[in-house]
């Protein structure tokens, strides 16, 4: 399979000199789920808009299965779009709701009939058929917005923060039906969300946004374990951030002045220089605690502090040190039951933080090479 969307150096300057897209290059293989992820502002929904046609690039070309639609209305490209509030007529039933593109398309109305009977197959909905979209649940809203888009085969589905407005339960159902529709239907889509755990659940790649750019693109895990910035880092789970400087290199190695501490970790195919300022990060389940340092691996960084606080959360557990730097640093305990509660640190007790140097990610600091 050959690319279905190339997007070659979008840029969107919006009047008032407001520039929300930057630079942006990207191609999309046939039949991939993927997912522009940022926080508000960063140009994600604004590029989802120049693929749908809804908003035209100041520069750089968008080309869907090899032809260029840089210049075509949305009406003329492939591609269908589901909206945040999905957008549907609330006169209409489920059934008109789902056809209405084929009527205003003038498809005969014995096939419109068949086929809305089909996509409402699709999302098991058909039983609905004859409801108001005000009779619905809110996943169901949805779903009759999912059929409409696919009724008429559209080379690619945009979904614009599709889940946003389920609760969170329904949310995390949804989630798994939508990408089951998608492994049925092997369609292109590709999701706008600021939800992290969306994008890591549903997507084969996520594309990370930052002010307007591409920050980072991947697989969910080539993101969580090899994120190419502290953003990413940050912005894909949880991530504790420190900063030191190096004070010396050693095959993929290095060590970093931390404090009063020296830590080794991994260089992340930078190259470092001594005295080179460096931001580390460090999931808070790649950490464990240690009540004897003693049992630590011969190559763990050893970190102290004090325990802040330790909160329940099922299978884990939370717990926030106080570390003698200064740094409040996030460790996940993992509970094999309910019992193990009793075990976990108490307020204001030293502990000691283990870490593996393969777990300690670094990336150049402001100011660094």
């Amino acid at each position: 399979m050959g690319s279905i969307i190339q997007l070659d150096r979008l840029r969107k300057t919006f009047p008032g000199g407001v520039t929300a897209v930057d630079d942006v290059s990207l191609e999309i293989e046939e039949g991939e789920y993927v997912t522009l992820l940022g926080p508000s502002g960063c140009g994600k929904t604004t590029v989802l808009r120049m693929v749908a046609g809804f908003e035209s690039p100041n520069n750089g070309s968008i080309r869907l299965a090899g032809e260029d639609v840089t210049e075509l209305p949305p009406y003329r490209r492939q591609v269908n779009m589901v909206f945040q509030d999905y957008a549907l007529f609330p006169h209409m039933s489920v059934s008109q709701n789902v056809g209405y593109g084929l009527r205003i398309a003038g498809v005969p109305k014995s096939e419109i009939a068949d086929q809305v009977r089909k996509a409402l197959d699709l999302v098991e909905l058909t039983s609905k058929a004859d409801r108001r979209p005000n009779e619905l649940s809110g996943g169901e809203r949805q779903r009759v917005a999912l059929s409409r888009a696919i009724i008429r085969q559209p080379k690619v589905l945009l979904l614009d923060e599709p889940l946003s407005a389920l609760d969170a339960n329904l949310r995390e159902n949804m989630r798994v039906e939508l990408r089951h529709l998608h492994q049925r239907l092997g369609l292109t889509f590709v999701m706008v969300t600021h939800d992290q755990t969306e994008a890591l659940v549903m997507s084969d790649r996520v594309v990370v946004m930052e002010q307007g750019r591409v920050a980072q693109i991947g697989t969910p895990s080539d993101l969580y374990d090899h994120p190419a910035s502290t953003y990413v880092a940050s912005f894909i789970g949880v991530s504790n951030v420190l900063t030191g400087h190096v004070v010396k290199s050693h095959g993929e190695e290095i060590t970093i002045n931390y404090g009063a501490e020296h830590m080794t970790a991994v260089r992340n195919g930078h190259a470092y220089s001594d005295g080179d300022p460096v931001c580390m990060t460090i999931r808070p389940e790649k950490a464990s605690l240690l009540a004897n340092p003693k049992s630590a691996g011969k190559k763990a960084n050893l970190l102290k502090g004090t325990v802040r606080e330790v909160l329940f959360q099922g299978s884990i557990a939370r717990a926030s040190i106080d570390l003698a730097s200064g740094d409040t640093f996030i460790v996940d305990l993992f509970l094999p039951n309910t019992s193990a509660q009793s075990d976990l640190p108490q307020h204001g007790s030293a502990v000691t933080v283990a870490v593996e140097p393969h777990n300690v990610n670094t990336f150049a600091a402001e100011g660094g090479s």
